[in-house]
């Protein structure tokens, strides 16, 4: 009896194990675990989030456009643009189409992962690295869509490559590459260039070695996709609304805006007593000073001042390492934030987890030597393509690194390049202890307690940005008439760009403040919105504590202005005012 009961433990955990061997390996069972996770910390998004500051609000003209004439930018993402510009179309109302495009991006990313890792690291493990994904707070809570929707072309080529035998997935990946650097991701052209590189070596190695194909075989590979990729480029060219030499001059702008904010932000880090100016609206004298131009190019500015350029790549490569732990971790070790937003810095548990992976990934990499599975020549040809493409992908983004910043959310190439390496060490680990057998019901146990204590960070607050829009409908229609002006507090812009209808049917916006030094004894309030042709006033928030802006509300028609829609929400009260006369 003794022996039976003794043995009865050791049968539970046997058939626990391989419950848990069938959940994972499970697939149904496995993404379902996954999206369960993702929705635990995304979780009220939908009832508190607000619309989407700052860039995302410009991008949304663009979607608009797709909207209502399927017009895009050709220069500002158009895949980007069609993409939130269908939602639009098919739920015709703003905020929905943002939430809902936001959740699409964040599990379409989640589920490629897991798709990734689990062909390349096996359930258990794909499973283990897809709900560390799934966790790290840019990957589900990212400043703006559009970054993480670039990582979507970067995992569709990882898994090409994975699943579709030597020169065809090559092929298809070069072309992928190619399409998405014009309408995802203009940084991938790099990525594109190495696999094509790499395609050239390999069919010439083949040719010399007399293993010459078809040319059926060459056009399937190679001609087909490119081909693809060109119609897709072709067509976002033919939609959009800039083009020829209009295109390149903005292309140009946009290069020049990047380099002078990026580069005041890296000189602000190195010597902020010399520069004390906001580095995205101030950052044109600083430029005039290092480079004699208020707004050169990269390349302008390595003629001009090659040094000032080296120290500003130096920096960024320097703050490398924090970006990654960011990335990987949320949170950096290190005292210096790495991106363009707010982030814990010097945070213990950031060090120690850090060091974790660090250990990890070099004991992995000894045992892997020591089996002598790191030898280039002994690798299944998958194995080093899918190396090569990894590096390819690598190589994009430390351009990146080097030539703006290591931003998390410009670095998700190299994010997913680590955390796999993290998982092919851990699997080399794991079977030099022998203990694969534990491997499932760990990771099993590990992603249902992280479902137990995710949380979401979205709760109870004011979303002024939606609300705004939502309280300007009753002018919306006149808002989108070329020439209108909206004037407003501190989201006039957002403001404007939310409620367009199309990029060429959008409000000009103005600032009160930059208004409201000209009204005088014999200016008043009314007269000085006259001036500048206001459309509509919006008066929220600090701007109905402003005692010029009150006595206009006092009375409204006393300055030819009249009431059209007033109100009080979660974000206080508010008004909107139009001229007398004005249709509302």
């Amino acid at each position: 009896m003794s022996n039976i009961a003794r043995g009865r433990p050791l049968l539970a955990r046997q058939r626990a194990s391989e419950y848990a061997e069938r959940v994972v390996t499970n697939p149904f069972a496995a993404y379902a675990l996954i999206v369960v996770l993702q929705l635990r910390t995304i979780w009220n998004i939908w009832r508190f989030a607000d619309l989407t500051n700052g860039d995302s609000s410009f991008y949304f003209i663009d979607a608009a456009s797709w909207a209502h004439g399927l017009h895009e930018n050709l220069v500002y993402y158009p895949l980007y643009d069609a993409f939130w510009g269908t939602i639009l179309a098919l739920v015709h109302n703003v905020y929905a189409a943002t939430i809902i495009h936001r959740l699409v991006i964040v599990f379409a990313v989640t589920l490629l992962v897991l798709a990734l890792m689990r062909a390349l690291l096996g359930p258990a493990l794909g499973l283990l690295i897809a709900a560390w994904w799934a966790i790290v707070p840019v990957n589900y809570d990212p400043l703006y869509e559009i970054h993480l929707f670039g990582a979507l072309p970067v995992l569709i080529v990882l898994l090409v490559v994975a699943y579709v035998p030597r020169r065809q997935g090559l092929g298809v990946a070069v072309a992928i590459l190619i399409a998405s650097a014009v309408v995802v991701r203009t940084e991938l052209i790099a990525g594109a260039v190495v696999l094509a590189g790499v395609a050239f070596a390999y069919e010439l190695r083949e040719w010399r070695a007399g293993r010459a194909s078809s040319r059926r075989v060459y056009a399937r590979a190679y001609v087909i996709p490119l081909a693809v990729a060109c119609l897709v480029i072709g067509g976002a060219y033919a939609r959009s609304y800039t083009q020829g030499s209009s295109a390149w001059r903005l292309l140009k702008a946009k290069e020049e805006s990047n380099f002078c904010e990026s580069y005041a932000n890296s000189f602000q880090q190195r010597h902020p007593s010399e520069f004390t100016g906001n580095p995205f609206s101030e950052c044109s004298p600083l430029m005039q000073q290092t480079f004699g131009k208020p707004m050169p190019t990269l390349l302008q500015g390595i003629d001009a001042n090659p040094k000032a350029v080296a120290a500003f790549g130096a920096w960024n490569a320097h703050l490398l390492p924090s970006g990654l732990q960011v990335s990987l971790l949320g949170a950096t070790a290190l005292e210096t934030n790495p991106g363009f937003t707010p982030v814990t810095i010097n945070s213990r548990y950031a060090l120690a987890l850090a060091e974790l992976l660090l250990i990890l990934v070099v004991v992995g990499l000894v045992v892997l030597a020591k089996a002598g599975e790191l030898s280039w020549r002994g690798m299944p040809s998958r194995t080093r393509l899918l190396i090569v493409t990894l590096v390819a992908i690598a190589v994009t983004d430390v351009l990146v690194v080097l030539t703006v910043r290591p931003w998390a959310e410009y670095i998700y190439g190299l994010s997913i390049c680590t955390v796999l390496l993290v998982g092919v060490s851990v699997s080399a680990l794991v079977r030099g202890l022998g203990a694969m057998r534990l491997l499932a019901p760990s990771v099993l146990a590990v992603v249902l307690i992280l479902i137990v204590v995710a949380s979401s960070p979205y709760g109870p607050g004011t979303r002024p940005i939606d609300e705004g829009v939502e309280h300007l409908q009753v002018v919306q229609k006149q808002l989108q008439q070329s020439g209108s002006v909206l004037v407003a507090g501190e989201n006039y812009n957002v403001l404007c760009n939310y409620l367009a209808y199309s990029y060429n049917r959008r409000c000009n916006a103005l600032y009160w403040e930059t208004l409201r030094s000209q009204v005088t004894p014999r200016l008043s309030a009314g007269q000085v919105l006259d001036r500048v042709h206001a459309t509509a006033l919006y008066a929220d928030g600090g701007l109905l504590t402003d005692p010029i802006i009150a006595q206009l509300l006092a009375a409204p028609r006393a300055q030819g202005w009249q009431l059209a829609a007033r109100g009080s929400g979660p974000g206080g009260p508010w008004q909107v005012l139009v001229p007398v006369g004005h249709p509302s």
